[in-house]
């Protein structure tokens, strides 16, 4: 079973829907946390694949990562809900995991210098949007490009509390459990985001606090990429 997670709050409203449509056909299921919703909204009766969750409290970003029932083989796809994904996105991912399902695949690649203090301008970054012509070993991903099996996902309790910094959170867990993370190929534009605004890169990412500096820390440097 091929499962998309995907989370949301009010503001974007319906605006979600083209990163829904892209997913849709590709998956067998679509979670979709709705932080801060009061009732699930009537634009998603539509979709019969998708299971909306409205959290106790808001989640943000951390609702991808909801604990749910799922097969130890099941994959899982983390994605976004500003981004429009290509019709063969979950079959190109799937045969990465079919080739190696000991590794986390993604498209959004970071890797950090040895001695890094927080500047992210000392990054070296694999966006999404741009072309990439052949994989890479990379010490972080950005979680709404991910593909893992399910038996490596992280839980919520080890994601709770990275609110606006679950990449690193993420990327930490696959440091622990020794995966390699890799930025694939593809070519410019295969993904494309949808611009809604700010971003978490320019109000948060640019200014860390120590804290989550710190927890880059056990990460970086190419000698930790494995």
């Amino acid at each position: 079973m091929i499962i998309a997670c995907m989370c949301t709050f009010p503001a974007r409203g319906e605006l979600i829907l083209p990163a829904i449509d892209s997913l849709y056909n590709q998956v067998d299921k679509i979670h979709l946390c709705l932080n801060d919703y009061k009732e699930i909204p009537p634009f998603l009766n539509k979709y019969k694949k998708l299971e909306a969750i409205i959290p106790d409290t808001d989640q943000r970003d951390v609702g991808k990562f909801l604990d749910i029932d799922v097969d130890d083989e099941d994959v899982i796809l983390y994605v976004d809900d500003d981004i429009i994904y290509p019709e063969n996105y979950a079959s190109v991912m799937c045969q990465k995991l079919a080739k190696n399902d000991e590794a986390a695949y993604g498209l959004h690649g970071v890797i950090y210098p040895d001695a890094y203090d927080g500047d992210v301008g000392l990054r070296r970054v694999f966006s999404f949007p741009r072309a990439l012509e052949k994989d890479r070993l990379v010490n972080q991903i950005g979680t709404g490009t991910v593909a893992i099996k399910a038996k490596n996902r992280p839980r919520h309790e080890f994601m709770k509390g990275s609110q606006k910094y679950v990449d690193v959170r993420f990327a930490v867990h696959c440091s622990k459990k020794e995966l390699p993370i890799v930025c694939i190929a593809r070519k410019e534009e295969w993904l494309r985001e949808i611009k809604h605004g700010q971003t978490i890169f320019s109000t948060f990412t640019t200014k860390w606090p120590l804290n989550v500096t710190k927890e880059v820390q056990l990460l970086t440097g190419y000698s930790k990429l494995f």
